[in-house]
């Protein structure tokens, strides 16, 4: 079994360029290893507020069947990870 230590270089964390396997290969990593996230809220009105301000960001709001959802903007081919507020009956209590 071969042993994977991440190679964090001058760039700083998060913003590495590799993967340093054993054996001398390296699988990249350029940009944030999150596919996607949710973040459950009961206020949609209020969570969009608070990130909005937070990052200084516009949240894009979607109807998604029974889900209320505000995704964070995304740009191919940058740092940052998808991911989106999300109000369901199921999410919270």
């Amino acid at each position: 079994m071969q042993e994977a230590r991440l190679a964090i270089g001058k760039e700083g964390f998060g913003q590495t360029r590799g993967l340093n396997l054993l054996g001398g290969r390296t699988m990249g990593v350029d940009f944030n290893q999150v596919g996607w996230f949710e973040i459950p809220t009961g206020d949609m009105r209020r969570a969009i507020r608070f990130y909005e301000s937070v990052f200084d960001i516009k949240l894009e709001e979607h109807e998604m069947g029974p889900l209320q959802m505000a995704w964070f903007p995304m740009k191919a081919g940058e740092m940052g990870s998808p991911g989106s507020l999300v109000q369901a009956k199921e999410y919270t209590r």
